[in-house]
């Protein structure tokens, strides 16, 4: 798992950390640390981190196509947490090898890695054909209730302050209604 994620998800799929170390909005984090949103942005002016945003809304995240695809609707969504913090910055699905090292990448971060094959082969990247070879089967294993309700005992031995992903439920459309926006 560790090696998928880091060789395979930074460093060939240029793609960002989904885990949470800090339960605080990105833009207000009050560890000394945090420059963090700085940090998003200059990863994305250069083609890196793509499977996480800094907007929670449906008509600018990047993978907007596959919410409304039926073939994964039911699974892609925007999700609270990535790049350290629980709030502030989105990420696709509950749950993959970005977060915790389960053998699974997300829809999302699959498609952006079978893009980067296909330019690095000097190939376009045709989503239907993605779509036909695609497979989840992994994923429906490491995404069950029962494993995102369960401790993140193998995030936590490799991140000593790792924190699970922040799983909010519901329709956008709840937010309208109770006179709420969705960030």
């Amino acid at each position: 798992g560790l090696i998928q994620h880091e060789a395979g998800g930074h460093g060939w799929g240029k793609l960002d950390d989904e885990y949470i170390y800090h339960r605080a909005f990105i833009q207000m984090c009050p560890c000394a640390c945090c420059g963090h949103v700085e940090d998003v942005e200059a990863m994305h002016a250069m083609g890196w981190g793509r499977n996480v945003s800094l907007t929670g809304k449906y008509k600018d995240v990047e993978w907007r196509r596959l919410i409304f695809d039926e073939r994964y609707g039911n699974l892609v969504d925007i999700f609270d947490g990535a790049h350290m913090h629980s709030d502030g910055i989105f990420r696709s699905e509950p749950n993959s090898c970005m977060n915790n090292n389960v053998p699974y990448f997300s829809t999302w971060s699959r498609q952006l890695i079978v893009e980067r094959i296909k330019d690095a082969a000097g190939e376009t990247f045709d989503f239907e054909n993605f779509v036909s070879n695609d497979s989840r089967e992994w994923g429906d294993k490491f995404l069950t209730r029962s494993v995102l309700e369960t401790p993140w005992q193998s995030a936590k031995a490799m991140h000593s302050e790792h924190h699970g992903p922040v799983i909010k439920k519901g329709s956008p459309m709840d937010y309208i209604k109770k006179g709420g926006r969705r960030r």
